[in-house]
């Protein structure tokens, strides 16, 4: 998918530095928030429609964004009015090994990550065992995290990698629409174009914790 340029991007940027755009540097989220509440972050925010619910949602949490397309990205900081309680960085997800303390997430939501389809990119899929080993590592042990995607393959892949690692599967569905277990569940942009179609969407969770490999 092509993405459109942004008018003034680095202008637009600017006024978010500071106030919900954060800097690529060792964060502590009790400085950046100013109180002690859990951190909830999403990996790959697209144009954060699915972060920023949860934020009005849940004002007794705080989130945290991660995209590391900044034309995406400001749209996402666009749309944020009197929430106080979320903040952005523009990265990938390896650039966050020198940014997030350990222990310092107490969830994850990865929403329609890049399958990367082709096997010989399998370790660039964020459901790479890799990638839950460092997860385990940011996350208080216990915390959920969440998977939803359109991809078969991805899905299967991530069923694979997280059984493999020693974690447990819940809320495993074909289907989510018609899943009990995800009622709650907030649409990203991406994902209503797929309920327009009524096209299936899977999703997975499981809890965070030390992984066997």
């Amino acid at each position: 998918m092509r993405l459109r340029k942004v008018k003034n991007l680095e202008a637009r940027l600017d006024t978010c530095r500071g106030r919900l755009l954060l800097e690529k540097e060792p964060t502590c989220f009790q400085s950046v928030f100013g109180n002690d509440h859990p951190v909830i972050a999403e990996f790959g925010i697209g144009r954060g429609k699915f972060i920023l619910e949860m934020a009005k949602r849940h004002p007794e949490k705080n989130f945290f964004g991660v995209e590391r397309v900044d034309s995406v990205m400001i749209q996402a900081m666009e749309k944020v009015r009197e929430e106080k309680n979320i903040r952005y960085l523009i990265a990938n997800v390896e650039d966050l090994v020198e940014i997030l303390p350990d222990n310092s997430l107490s969830g994850l939501f990865l929403n329609f990550s890049d399958p990367w389809p082709k096997k010989r990119n399998r370790k660039r899929r964020l459901t790479y065992r890799d990638y839950l080993k460092q997860y385990d590592r940011w996350l208080i042990e216990g915390s959920t995290v969440q998977l939803k995607t359109d991809s078969d393959i991805l899905f299967a892949f991530s069923i694979e990698e997280v059984s493999q690692t020693g974690h447990i599967l819940r809320d495993v569905t074909l289907d989510l629409s018609k899943s009990s277990a995800y009622e709650d569940n907030i649409r990203t942009e991406y994902e209503e174009r797929f309920a327009e179609q009524e096209l299936p969407i899977r999703a997975l969770r499981y809890d965070s914790g030390k992984a066997l490999l």
